[in-house]
């Protein structure tokens, strides 16, 4: 069982846990990780669905009435048309779908946060860039730049207000220094932070521009395996 609680289950209307219809692709490593939503559910007296799709629940995010998900969760599903899958998730999630068509290939906590008011923190890789430590091999290019913009844009179009928060991608796959991948509760936000002082600073400053009593948390030895705080993190309930 690995430290990925995200990925392992999503919760549904009326606290019914969703479960990805097959065991994690990732290896035999995750095999059980697939054994821990119907044991929590048992725990907490829920139901548990079987999605007709496959997932992450890293793949989608929750808010204001909305459900986001992007390009990187309808690869999962080649076999399925784009209409019929985003008719599969608003009817299991019971809430509107958000498609971002043009994504990073991560889990969208690691490209975005909703942060109240309407709004949403989306990464920025030439902020991000512009603060990483020179021993990382980054990711700065042209085309990766423009998939966080095409988020962005797609928030806004959407009727959303975008605020940029640095990002910084490296060449290893799914491994970034990300702020918007953190937890939050009302305007408190435990955000991840690096070990990396002018990065970690603009991050932290971001996040208390827009309101938030920030909590960071080093993830220095974490985010090397390609996620981090919201990654390990599942919030079952909110009181």
């Amino acid at each position: 069982i690995t430290t990925w609680a995200r990925d392992r289950f999503i919760t549904g209307a009326g606290g019914a846990i969703i479960v990805p219809p097959e065991t994690h692709s990732a290896g035999p490593e995750r095999s059980n990780d697939r054994l821990v939503p119907y044991e929590v559910a048992r725990v907490l007296g829920v139901p548990v669905r079987v999605a007709p799709f496959r997932f992450d629940g890293g793949d989608f995010s929750r808010a204001y009435g909305k459900i986001f998900c992007s390009s990187a969760w309808a690869a999962r599903n080649p076999e399925i048309p784009l209409d019929q899958l985003l008719a599969m998730a608003e009817s299991l999630f019971g809430e509107p779908v958000v498609y971002l068509p043009e994504a990073p290939n991560h889990h969208v906590g690691m490209i975005f946060a909703p942060v109240g008011d309407n709004a949403f923190a989306v990464g920025d890789v030439r902020k991000g860039a512009s603060l990483a430590p020179s021993s990382l091999d980054v990711d700065s290019s042209d085309a990766t730049a423009a998939k966080f913009d095409a988020v962005a844009a797609t928030i806004e179009k959407a009727g959303f207000r975008v605020v940029r928060v640095p990002v910084v991608v490296t060449k290893r796959e799914f491994v970034w220094m990300t702020f918007t991948n953190g937890v939050f509760s009302d305007k408190v936000v435990y955000i991840p932070v690096y070990g990396e002082a002018a990065l970690d600073e603009a991050g932290i400053a971001a996040f208390r521009a827009l309101g938030f009593d920030v909590k960071p948390v080093n993830v220095a030895g974490t985010y090397g395996h390609g996620g981090t705080l919201h990654c390990l993190v599942h919030v079952l309930k909110r009181d």
